[in-house]
């Protein structure tokens, strides 16, 4: 996976740890209750992972109106994602991370603990 056109714009992978700690999450298909929760949740934790020089990038499969999905997350959980989200639109990036394309990843809620 050389690079990927994010929400943020294009993105090599390598660059994204380059100095500091990488966190790739997958999450289920937009519009899925339990992505939006999730995806809610890590944008919440921003500034914890700001803080501890973790730089977040979130992969989700393919769906029509995804961006939609991503302002939906936005205004029902109240928060702004600041970090960059790539649509996995042939499902390649879940196959080079050895995941299948409809992973949910849970999201820690006290990442102190």
């Amino acid at each position: 996976v050389v690079a990927r056109t994010t929400t943020v714009g294009t993105l090599r992978f390598r660059d994204l740890a380059d100095g500091v700690w990488g966190c790739i999450v997958l999450l289920g298909p937009p519009f899925d209750p339990v992505a939006t929760t999730e995806l809610g949740a890590l944008a919440k934790l921003r500034r914890q992972f700001d803080a501890r020089n973790v730089r977040v990038i979130v992969v989700v499969p393919h769906a029509p109106r995804w961006r939609k999905w991503l302002a939906d997350v936005e205004e029902l959980e109240a928060v702004a994602i600041g970090f960059p989200v790539v649509c996995d639109v042939d499902g390649t990036l879940a196959t080079a991370l050895a995941t299948s394309p409809r992973a949910t990843v849970s999201v820690l809620t006290d990442i102190d603990r």
